[in-house]
């Protein structure tokens, strides 16, 4: 019960964390984009901080979508396979 409780909270913040990388991204890029165009100044940081941020952002959606079970998978050939033989790909996988 407690396990689930942290388990929970942890997944709160990890999601969090993904959306502040995401709107991290957005405003950062928004901003040198609209500098450069109308300005023709930009910060020099702007591109190599929004490029990690954006890495963040995919290591903490792939946390999330792994705990939900809802990341990529090809199936195709998988699909090919009999019942018993899809239950031990996806033991495999998972």
């Amino acid at each position: 019960m407690m396990l689930n409780r942290i388990s929970s909270v942890l997944a709160k913040a990890e999601d969090g964390l993904a959306v502040l990388c995401l709107a991290g991204v957005f405003l950062l890029v928004t901003y040198d984009m609209t500098s450069r165009t109308f300005w023709g100044v930009s910060l020099p940081w702007s591109e190599e901080f929004s490029r990690v941020l954006l890495i963040m952002l995919v290591y903490f959606s792939a946390i999330g979508l792994t705990r939900r079970n809802e990341h990529i998978r090809v199936e195709f050939i998988v699909s090919l396979f009999g019942r018993s033989a899809q239950k031990r790909f996806a033991l495999l996988a998972d």
